[in-house]
């Protein structure tokens, strides 16, 4: 089974900070582990949508899903060129 997913991740904070922090997001979610990503944000608010995305990581997994590879990852600042206020973006292929 192959999926898709995409998150916002934190927003409205300086790029920088908001990479650090995504960087941590990304490799959760790209180990499949649906439950730490769940106690991941519910300790520092790092994405929205978290449920949505463990949801997804789980069906996938359960239908012979290994691997989450990044596909797209970009922060509002790439697209406005502003830094001080961005939101992060991530995209996935959950695939076997």
């Amino acid at each position: 089974m192959t999926g898709v997913q995409t998150c916002a991740l934190p927003i409205y904070l300086p790029d920088k900070t908001v990479r650090q922090i995504d960087r941590g997001t990304i490799e959760t979610i790209r180990s499949l582990d649906s439950d730490r990503l769940l106690e991941k944000v519910k300790s520092d608010q790092s994405m929205c949508g978290a449920a949505a995305v463990s949801v997804a990581m789980s069906a996938c997994k359960i239908n012979g899903a290994t691997r989450a590879d990044l596909v797209k990852y970009a922060t509002s600042g790439d697209i406005e060129g502003k830094r001080d206020s961005v939101v992060g973006y991530a995209g996935f292929m959950i695939c076997e």
